[in-house]
C-alpha cells in the first residue's frame, strides 16, 4: 500500500509539472513512470524561429547563447545553493544564407542537463548573445530568459527530472509571471533601391552612358554581411557589389534596382562629373537615405545640357525688326510721294 501511494505521489508531481515547452526524452504526460524502464532525460531543446518578412535573402548567421547561471534554488537538500548547483549547457543555432522565409524557419538547440544530486527547483538565467559587431538588418532577441528545472525523488529512491520550462523576462515582468515558452524569434529585414537616369536639354545625348557609383554603409557597430544584388539597365556588362560599392552605367530611361539592402544601411548615389562635356551638375531626387524595413527607395538622376542656337538673328527680336522695316518702308513711300507732288 505504501509503495502504491509513493508511486501515485510521484505521478501527481510529474503531471503537475507536465506543461512544458521543451521536448525531452522524459515519459510523456499521462503515462506511468516505470522505475525499471524509466530513462532520465539528458537533454531538452530550445527553438528559434528566423523570418525574412520582406522577402530578402538573409546572410548566414549563428545565434549563440550565454552560459546559464543559477540564480535560485528552492526545496533542495541542506547545503545545496545556487553557488554549487549543477549547471546545464546550451548549444548554438546556425542558419545558412537565404534559409529564412517570410513564414519563418524553426530550428532547435540542445540544452544538456547536468547530473542532479538533490531534489529542488533550480532556476537559471541566460540570454541570446549579442555579437560585438551586429549583422545589419538582423533583429536579435535581447530578452532575458529563465530555465527552470524541477527535480523530485522517485518511489525507487532515485532522483527524477519532473519538468523543465523556460519563462520570464526582466524587461516584461517578474520571473515566474510570464508565459512558458521555448520559441524565440529573430528576423532579417531589408529593402530595395531603384536608380533612374533622365537626360534633358536640346543637346542632351540620350544614348550616352553615365557612370554612377552606389555605396552602402552600415550603422556604427554593424556590418553588411548580406549579398546585395542588382537588376535592370541596358548596359550589358555584369556588375557586382563588392566591398559594399557598385559602379553602374546608365543612360536615359534606364532604371537599375538594388535588392536585399539591409534595414538600417545608408545608401548614397553619386554620379561622375560631366560638366567638362557641357552638362550641368547632376541633380538628384534623393541622393542618400537610410534604408527602412520593406522600403522601396528611389533616386532619379537628371543631367541637363542646353545650348543657344546661333541663327544670326535672334528669333525673339524678329517681330520688332519686321515692325521697324515696315515703318521705314512706309516712310520711304511717303517721301517719294511728297517729292512727286512738289514737281
Amino acid at each position: 500500500m505504501k509503495k502504491f501511494l509513493s508511486i501515485a505521489l510521484v505521478l501527481a508531481l510529474v503531471l503537475s509539472f507536465g506543461v512544458t515547452a521543451f521536448a525531452s526524452s522524459a515519459t510523456p504526460a499521462g503515462e506511468e513512470i516505470d522505475p525499471a524502464t524509466y530513462t532520465e532525460p539528458t537533454t531538452v531543446t530550445i527553438s528559434k524561429k528566423y523570418t525574412a518578412p520582406n522577402g530578402g535573402k538573409n546572410p548566414a548567421e549563428t545565434f549563440a547563447f550565454s552560459d546559464l547561471t543559477c540564480i535560485e534554488v528552492t526545496d533542495a537538500a541542506e547545503g545545496v545553493t545556487k553557488a554549487n548547483a549543477p549547471v546545464p549547457t546550451i548549444a548554438s543555432i546556425a542558419f545558412t544564407e537565404g534559409e529564412a522565409t517570410a513564414d519563418g524557419v524553426t530550428k532547435t538547440a540542445a540544452i544538456s542537463l547536468p547530473t542532479y544530486t538533490s531534489v529542488g527547483v533550480y532556476t537559471y538565467e541566460f540570454n541570446e548573445e549579442i555579437p560585438e559587431t551586429k549583422t545589419a538588418g538582423v533583429t536579435y532577441n535581447e530578452t532575458k530568459l529563465y530555465l527552470v528545472v524541477t527535480v523530485i525523488q522517485g518511489s525507487d529512491g532515485l532522483l527524477r527530472v519532473a519538468a523543465v520550462h523556460c519563462e520570464g523576462s526582466h524587461d516584461k515582468g517578474k520571473k515566474g509571471q510570464e508565459p512558458k515558452t521555448d520559441l524565440f524569434d529573430n528576423k532579417y529585414e531589408n529593402g530595395t533601391l531603384a536608380v533612374t537616369k533622365t537626360v534633358t536639354g536640346n543637346m542632351g545625348d540620350k544614348s550616352k552612358y553615365f557612370d554612377v557609383t552606389v555605396t552602402f554603409t552600415a550603422a556604427s557597430g554593424e556590418a553588411i554581411n548580406s549579398t546585395i544584388t542588382y537588376k535592370g539597365g541596358q548596359y550589358t556588362q555584369a556588375v557586382t557589389v563588392e566591398n559594399n560599392t557598385a559602379t553602374i552605367k546608365v543612360k536615359h530611361g534606364d532604371t537599375v534596382t538594388f535588392e536585399n539592402v539591409p534595414e538600417g544601411v545608408t545608401w548614397k548615389v553619386e554620379e561622375a562629373s560631366y560638366t567638362s562635356e557641357g552638362y550641368d551638375a547632376a541633380q538628384y531626387s534623393t541622393q542618400t537615405k537610410e534604408m527602412a524595413a520593406g522600403a522601396n527607395d528611389t533616386c532619379t538622376i537628371t543631367n541637363n545640357k542646353t545650348t543657344t542656337v546661333d541663327t544670326g538673328i535672334t528669333l525673339d527680336s524678329l517681330p520688332y525688326i519686321l515692325i521697324v522695316a515696315v515703318v521705314l518702308s512706309a516712310a520711304v513711300v511717303m517721301f517719294i510721294n511728297k517729292r512727286r507732288s512738289e514737281v
